[in-house]
């Protein structure tokens, strides 16, 4: 499987780690930091040379209850697609 796709997996997966404590009402979340390149941190976890770490997960109790946040309207951001793309169209996106 090529890195870029085992990247993108680990990433799905950390989401799919961070949505239930999220639905239990704590706080959480994924850092890279320098923590996960510090050579004594990866001999720490047992990792071998051709491995990476992505990152580490925090989950935390909240002082306070968050609210939660206001939904703006999508159509700003939405557009839709009608099946044609158009070379014009393809060229902007850059």
């Amino acid at each position: 499987m090529p890195k870029s796709e085992q990247v993108i997996a680990v990433g799905a997966a950390a989401m799919k780690m961070l949505n239930p404590p999220h639905l239990l009402g704590y706080g959480r979340f994924w850092a890279k930091g320098l923590n996960s390149y510090e050579r004594n941190v990866r001999l720490a976890l047992g990792l071998q040379s051709t491995e990476r770490l992505l990152g580490f997960l925090y989950l935390s109790t909240p002082k306070e209850a968050t609210q939660p946040l206001e939904r703006h309207a999508p159509d700003p951001f939405v557009r839709k697609w009608t099946g044609s793309a158009k070379r014009e169209a393809t060229t902007n996106l850059a």
